[in-house]
């Protein structure tokens, strides 16, 4: 089965706050202040109300020092097939 675009968004974003927390950051606004991004924008990309940039990924996924496969591996985010 296959997820639409929204529901891959909020996937991405709750994996994103679940590595903030592990990190040790309850608060998305302490991260956002610390790594110098705004803090609605860590807000928006954990809540996965906004499209992001792969650039700003990579950037948090450095933060954590963490590879971009091992951060979707075990997400289930089902590509839809063109029909």
């Amino acid at each position: 089965m296959s997820l639409d675009k929204e529901k891959r968004q909020v996937l991405i974003g709750e994996r994103l706050k679940e590595l903030r927390i592990s990190k040790g950051y309850t608060s998305y606004r302490n991260f956002a202040l610390e790594y110098e991004f705004e803090p609605k924008q860590i807000w928006k990309l954990e809540e996965g109300k906004s499209d992001f940039k792969i650039s700003t990924l990579f950037r948090i996924l450095d933060i954590y020092d963490m590879s971009i496969q091992e951060f979707f591996n075990g997400l289930e985010l089902e590509l839809k097939t063109p029909e």
